[in-house]
């Protein structure tokens, strides 16, 4: 069984060649959200991770390269045998559920102003007329599902459209006809209540008998009044499909539901007050589809414990990644598999207890006389070295990483002019630590690093 694991975001993009080479024109110290959609450790001790993640504004992270990302466990580095793009070459089925209950007729934030204000008129039989410029919900919503459509790519991928109000009532079986899935949107008319779990329900019973990457966006502006299916029964169904539900939630939607169901997917949430946002929404979740990675790499830590933290960072300068820490849980079979070895380990030391005993004893002789020679060898004018940091500049947190030779070794961080700020001793068998809770002044502050031999190079750090 594949275990999956979220932190948001997974959907479609536009298809046009040339925009393979956007240019995001990110702003220097610009924030990135990192995504994690699923991991797959099931092949343990190779893991994949599948990912994407998107800057502060809403733009996807384009064309990531295996320099430009380092994974790891604790402070470990672990070597990555693959990074690819999987979105553009995999067929993506995408079910679009769309909410047109009676609700949809009317936006109050368009017929109202922020004062309460009444902004339209009435006729002389008491019916609302609109003020100029109105458009009705269910018309902003269907040119923002028909421009999504239009990004899709036809040769590779199709899309189902799941229609309801009081029922589910306007279902078209998976397509990459554009004609066709849009004829059926065009149908839709707003009336009576709203039966969206119900529809959601629908779509993934569908999209259950397809293959390659699959996703759910659903579009709801009101209340479920009307299914028989419910909020836990359909994000259960989703879990154990390990679809992801993106959800829109429109004016006076169950904002706390669909931001539920979401959450436990690895979706996202969208809210708007007014329809007037939807194709802004829209556009943004077709863009993030192109930014959907499939990173491997080898973990090192072969011990039984089923738990495993890692980190995925970027080395891009204009970019510090917010929310890198993550955690899974390994397979029962993954984790009976690394304590039979943990066990047959064991009984050959015990087998071989004398020579194992004589070994220790050798190696701790030589281990002694290499520190000894370390020690005494003062003829490296560089005896630890600190290697970079990141982000720089930084807030709240530091990442510093080094190489350290002797023994004692401390991190110093001071002030310009040299006055000590924090010391923190480190591990000698570490090569990085992330320095936390840094509340610092505005101001350039300076890093080295010492060490029974002396003192390594010094690094300027920028608290913004």
């Amino acid at each position: 069984m594949k275990y999956f694991f979220s932190v948001i975001i997974l959907f479609w993009s536009w298809t046009q060649q040339a925009q393979d080479n956007i240019d995001l024109n990110l702003e220097s110290r610009d924030t990135a959200s990192l995504n994690i959609i699923r991991v797959y450790p099931d092949d343990f001790p190779k893991i994949t991770v599948i990912f994407n993640a998107a800057t502060h504004s809403g733009n996807p992270i384009w064309n990531l390269s295996r320099q430009q990302v380092q994974i790891f466990e604790g402070t470990t580095p672990c070597p990555i045998h693959c990074l690819k793009r999987i979105s553009e070459n995999e067929s993506i089925k995408i079910g679009l559920v769309v909410d047109h209950s009676g609700s949809m007729a009317e936006d109050y934030n368009q017929l109202f102003d922020k004062n309460g204000k009444f902004l339209g008129t009435y006729s002389r039989y008491g019916q609302i007329i609109p003020p100029k410029g109105y458009i009705a919900p269910i018309d902003n919503a269907k040119k923002a599902v028909k421009g999504f459509v239009q990004s899709m790519d036809n040769l590779k991928d199709s899309i189902q459209v799941v229609g309801f109000s009081e029922k589910v009532d306007k279902v078209l079986d998976f397509s990459s006809d554009q004609v066709l899935i849009n004829k059926q949107i065009s149908a839709m008319k707003p009336t009576s209540l709203t039966a969206f779990y119900d529809a959601v329900k629908v779509s993934l019973e569908n999209i259950a008998k397809e293959s390659g990457i699959k996703v759910i966006i659903a579009l709801s502006d009101g209340g479920d009044n009307s299914s028989s299916a419910t909020l836990e029964e359909v994000t259960q169904l989703a879990q154990s499909m390990e679809v992801p539900i993106y959800t829109v939630a429109l004016g006076n939607a169950n904002k706390e539901a669909l931001s539920q169901m979401s959450e436990a997917t690895g979706g996202s949430f969208y809210y708007t007050e007014s329809s007037n946002a939807l194709s802004n929404i829209y556009d943004n979740i077709s863009k993030k589809i192109r930014s959907i990675y499939e990173l491997g790499y080898a973990s090192e830590n072969l011990a039984s414990n089923a738990q495993r933290d890692f980190r995925l960072t970027f080395d891009i300068d204009s970019i510090y990644l917010t929310n890198n820490d993550i955690s899974l849980q390994l397979p029962s079979k993954v984790v009976q598999h690394l304590e039979k070895k943990e066990q047959e380990a064991a009984q050959r030391l015990y087998t071989y207890a004398g020579m194992g005993i004589a070994v220790i004893l050798l190696a701790s002789s030589l281990v002694f006389l290499f520190k000894k020679r370390q020690t005494e060898d003062t003829s490296d004018p560089q005896p630890s070295q600190l290697l970079k940091t990141y982000p720089n500049p930084f807030e709240h947190s530091l990442y510093v990483n080094y190489i350290i030779k002797g023994n004692q070794p401390v991190l110093h961080l001071s002030s310009i002019d040299g006055v000590p700020i924090l010391t923190r001793q480190l591990n000698p068998s570490t090569s990085a630590i992330q320095l936390h809770h840094l509340n610092l002044e505005t101001g350039i502050y300076i890093l080295s690093l010492t060490t029974d031999r002396g003192t390594s190079n010094t690094l300027k750090v920028i608290r913004k």
